[in-house]
């Protein structure tokens, strides 16, 4: 059910960004979340281009490769391809790469993720012929790429997140004790600050790694802060009031 869920979301957000690109005069884009958990990573590309270049992509690994991915990776402001420096031999081949399937002349407009997620969103928009700096220099066209790049970042994040809470069942209380494991407290802290038994807690940890399959409850905290489920500001702020604990559950 929540395959045909997702696959039913992406098909409708191929279908936006295909309705954009023609919208904005480009000849061929894609648009890539790239998002990082612990020590792996999962990425996903909505294509409106020749799809044979997402299979290659993807058969290939290119995202170990991609220059354009990793100036999204660290920047927000968007930028001609041409003026990203490939690093290795293996960079200059995902650019090679891309230019057979429409993107000899790209613009990159990176979707950045709040501060401490770790999302990356790119939209790439090319042509076959050499005018992307042209289009690049239109206010219009730039601020058009950069409104299809947030606006699908945001979509698909709403979707992942809808998938996230279906398969997990966190509740309130569940979002709550990853707030506090965010802010660093412990075990008792969160115990005592919930009103929950130390046993309750650990109880509703295990049962959360599991459902998640996570190794620890911070991978759990991280995946929800990164969906928008809990609020970093909100976290920082409810840190700097954390209170002192007590004797006896006396606050």
């Amino acid at each position: 059910m929540l395959s045909l869920r997702r696959a039913l979301g992406e098909a409708v957000l191929t279908r936006s960004l295909r309705e954009s690109t023609r919208s904005i005069g480009a000849d061929a884009a894609y648009f890539m979340l790239r998002t990082r958990e612990g020590g792996r990573g999962t990425l996903q590309l909505l294509l409106a281009c020749d799809a044979r270049w997402g299979s290659e992509y993807s058969a290939n690994d290119c995202s170990l490769n991609d220059p354009w991915l990793r100036y999204a990776t660290g920047n927000s402001a968007p930028v001609l391809a041409t003026e990203i420096f490939c690093d290795s031999r293996r960079e200059r081949a995902v650019v090679e790469l891309a230019a057979r399937y429409g993107f000899a002349d790209a613009a990159l407009f990176p979707a950045p993720s709040p501060q401490g997620r770790s999302r990356t969103g790119l939209l790439v928009v090319g042509a076959f012929s050499g005018d992307a700096r042209k289009r690049f220099q239109s206010g219009e066209f730039r601020a058009g790429a950069r409104d299809v790049a947030m606006r699908l970042h945001e979509r698909w994040t709403d979707l992942l997140r809808e998938e996230f809470l279906q398969s997990s069942e966190l509740s309130p209380l569940d979002l709550r004790l990853l707030e506090l494991e965010l802010k660093g407290w412990g075990t008792k802290a969160i115990a005592r600050h919930l009103k929950l038994t130390e046993a309750s807690v650990n109880s509703r940890v295990q049962r959360m790694r599991t459902k998640l399959r996570v190794s620890n409850r911070r991978t759990a905290a991280l995946r929800s802060l990164d969906l928008g489920l809990i609020c970093l500001a909100d976290c920082q702020d409810t840190l700097a009031r954390r209170p002192t604990p007590q004797p006896n559950g006396q606050r």
